[in-house]
């Protein structure tokens, strides 16, 4: 995917790679565009990490365009650090998504290269953001991008029993980043035989730097609140999915099915329990499928509007 950098009016910065093809390239009469929002220890390149595993294959085979971003706070995107005593990361994250990032995104290569909306990718602890954005979008009686549907993967309501209590820690410069050791988020992220040699051949190519202001806080201001605070608001369709035997959440039908229900406003809401894919399933010999998946579900809710 092609690199780009974009400063919006209220000088926020935004980083990604992007994948464009004309409207011509593709026969489609509604085309969505797709943002995708990476997990926590990635960044944009997530989406793009080789060619076999890249977005930007579905993307070019249905001319759909697909844009990949640095979260807020990671890379060359513009940081919400230090956030404000009254708030939390994942509010922040989510007001600036909405009233900058998306809004600029949309002007920018949405609504100029013939899309009717945008539909949100989201994966793991890009999910909150995400999730906080659609909710804000949903109670914006004037909002400044149309928004199609989100897409959500890798977060779970409840933490698994080895990850319990791990990342509750309120003691942490608010300024400061962690970097996951390379063999570590190796055996964590990929099951045995579930990715190929040139994506472990990646790992620290794709190791970024990640805030604690997140990473410390998420099971105590996400996971006790998400489901009436945000979800809830949520108006648009959702896709929602976990992999079977996560490291990070109980993932099972019944906990997918929990989930699912938090969105009790939206229009649509679906999930699926993934069987055998790790946790970073766009990595993986699953991503092609996912992928194919994901961009289904978004030319549906581009359709739909």
């Amino acid at each position: 995917m092609e690199p780009f950098r974009l400063s919006t009016v209220d000088h926020t910065t935004v980083a990604g790679l992007r994948s464009l093809p004309p409207p011509s390239t593709s026969p489609l009469k509604y085309r969505p565009l797709i943002i995708g929002l990476h997990g926590g220890s990635y960044d944009k390149q997530y989406f793009d990490a080789t060619p076999a595993t890249s977005a930007s294959m579905m993307s070019k085979a249905l001319g759909v365009p697909f844009i990949s971003i640095d979260r807020p706070s990671y890379g060359g995107t513009t940081s919400v650090l230090p956030v404000p005593k009254e708030s939390d990361f994942n509010l922040e994250t989510g007001r600036l998504l909405h009233n900058s990032i998306l809004p600029s995104i949309w002007s920018d290569m949405g609504a100029t290269n013939g899309c009717n909306c945008i539909v949100l990718l989201c994966h793991s602890l890009g999910v909150m953001g995400g999730t906080v954005a659609a909710a804000l979008h949903a109670q914006d009686k004037t909002p400044r991008y149309p928004l199609g549907g989100v897409i959500l993967s890798g977060m779970g309501d409840r933490q698994s029993v080895q990850m319990q209590g791990r990342s509750a820690n309120s003691d942490f410069d608010p300024m400061q980043y962690t970097t996951s050791p390379v063999e570590w988020k190796d055996s964590v992220m990929f099951k045995p035989g579930t990715v190929a040699p040139d994506v472990v051949e990646q790992t620290e190519r794709l190791n970024a730097p990640m805030p604690l202001a997140e990473a410390a806080r998420f099971a105590v201001d996400w996971l006790p609140t998400w489901k009436e605070r945000w979800a809830a608001q949520v108006l648009v369709p959702v896709m929602f999915s976990l992999v079977d035997d996560d490291p990070f959440f109980i993932s099972t039908k019944e906990e997918v099915d929990r989930c699912v229900g938090a969105f009790k406003k939206s229009v649509r809401a679906e999930g699926s329990l993934v069987l055998g894919a790790p946790h970073c399933m766009e990595l993986s010999y699953w991503s092609q499928g996912w992928y194919a998946r994901c961009f289904g579900f978004a030319i549906e809710c581009a359709a739909s509007l």
